[in-house]
Formats: C-alpha cells, sequence, structure tokens
C-alpha cells in the first residue's frame, strides 16, 4: 500500500470522527475549553467578532446562521479539504513522475517511457490473458482455447516475415487492431495508435530475442498474375487430377 493511500484512509478517519462529533456537545476540561478558544479566535474571530457575524447572518438567512454554529466547527472540513487536495495533488505528481498509466504503477527500472506506458497498458487490458510475465499463463488461461500467445518465445503466427524470425512492429500492431478471430484476443481499435506502439515496446521487453536479433525481411507478394485461357484450363485439369470435384461437385 502506497503513502498515497496510508495518507488517504487517515484522512477518511478523520473526517468520520469530525463528522459525529460535529452535531454533539461534550462536557469540556479546563484545557481543551482554552484550546479551543484559541483556535477559534484565529480562524474565526474572537467572541464578539463571531456574534457579531453571525447577528448578521440570522437577519441575512437562518439557514445560514445554523451552519455558522461555533459546535459546528465550520473551519474544520475546510482544513481538511485542503489537506486532502494537497496530498492528492502530491500523489499525481508522484503517479506521472514513476511511470504510473491508466492508474496501474510500473517499475521504472531501464523501460524507456513508452515501454513505461506500454506497461500500464498491459496491466490493465492484457495481463489477464497472457500473465504478469507475458508467459501466456494469466488468471484467464485455463479457461481459454486456444491458449494466450507466450511472448517469452517470440514466436508470433500473424506475421509479414519468414519463419522463426521475428514479426515487425507493423505485424504486431495489424493483430492488435485486427485480433484474432476463433480466439478470446479481440481488437483494440478503440485504443490509439500512440497506445498500440507502447504496448508493441512493453511486448518486446518479454523476450531477450528482441535485443540480439532483428526483425526479418518481409516476404515479397507478388502481384495476382492475369487471367487467360491457358491458365483456366491448367486449372481446369489440376482440379480434375487433385480429385477436388469429389468434396466440392463439377461445378465447385
Amino acid at each position: 500500500m502506497g503513502v498515497t493511500h496510508v495518507l488517504a484512509w487517515g484522512f477518511l478517519g478523520l473526517a468520520g470522527r469530525i463528522t459525529r462529533t460535529a452535531w454533539q456537545d461534550k462536557p469540556a476540561t479546563v484545557t481543551r475549553l482554552r484550546w479551543r478558544d484559541r483556535f477559534r479566535s484565529f480562524f474565526q474571530g474572537r467572541a464578539r467578532t463571531r456574534a457579531l457575524y453571525r447577528r448578521r447572518l440570522l437577519d441575512l438567512n437562518p439557514v445560514t446562521w445554523l451552519a455558522a454554529r461555533d459546535r459546528l466547527k465550520p473551519v474544520y472540513p475546510w482544513i481538511f479539504l485542503g489537506i486532502m487536495a494537497v496530498v492528492l495533488a502530491s500523489g499525481v505528481a508522484t503517479a506521472q513522475n514513476s511511470g504510473v498509466s491508466s492508474g496501474y504503477p510500473v517499475p521504472k527500472g531501464d523501460l524507456t517511457p513508452p515501454q513505461q506506458t506500454g506497461a500500464g497498458l498491459y496491466k490493465r487490458y492484457c495481463v489477464g490473458c497472457h500473465g504478469v510475465k507475458g508467459d501466456g499463463n494469466g488468471e484467464n488461461a485455463p479457461y481459454i482455447d486456444p491458449k494466450p500467445r507466450d511472448f517469452t518465445l517470440a514466436q508470433f503466427k500473424c506475421r509479414s516475415t519468414p519463419t522463426g524470425t521475428l514479426p515487425l512492429d507493423s505485424d504486431l500492431i495489424h493483430t492488435l487492431q485486427r485480433g484474432v478471430r476463433g480466439s478470446n484476443m479481440p481488437s483494440w481499435l478503440p485504443l490509439s495508435p500512440e497506445n498500440w506502439d507502447d504496448l508493441v515496446a512493453y511486448i518486446k521487453t518479454f523476450s531477450s530475442r528482441w535485443k540480439t536479433e532483428k526483425p526479418g525481411d518481409p516476404i515479397p507478394i507478388p502481384t495476382e498474375p492475369e487471367v487467360t485461357a491457358d491458365r483456366v484450363k491448367a486449372g481446369q485439369q489440376l482440379f480434375q487430377r487433385l480429385e477436388v470435384q469429389d468434396l466440392r461437385g463439377e461445378h465447385g
């Protein structure tokens, strides 16, 4: 539990104590009365000033006068809210400086800024299936078929590079955009292009292959050949030789 959480719970308990006693009159000791008068004089002015102020409030609005009674301690809530604002502001600043993304704390370590952001996104959207270590053993993995991809192996099915080589970043981004049909991998089109880049940057930290190898060269895809009578005839002969008509029928 972080310091911000501890302080938040502490202030919540203080608020509960203030609220519980705000509408009650308790017998006060001499010391308590002395300190209470000092606080009232400091925050609300002396007794004469407070009496004049409450008289003006009564002339203005009885409800306003009721809210300004001494025993409501009106300054306490403002002090509490001010302290909470300072704590929350410092917590946000600390979070931004420590690699927090999407509400999830990310250890800085040797991660680059994109990898830090990607780690936060991964822990929000991907960790349930792919696991904290990226090995495909997330808490949802036992109930998924086919199993989630193991990023520690750096082996990907959907790629434009030869078998055994690393995919391009664009290959991984296309998988994020499309999803994988017939699996539990959805499309992540709602994320921004920057989010895709950051996720890919973090996914590549799970395997050391990305540090020692480069992605393979994309496999060239030739243009579609022109349709001619000779090609149609050759295709018909191949159709009959492979006995495709037994499965598809003579007319396909």
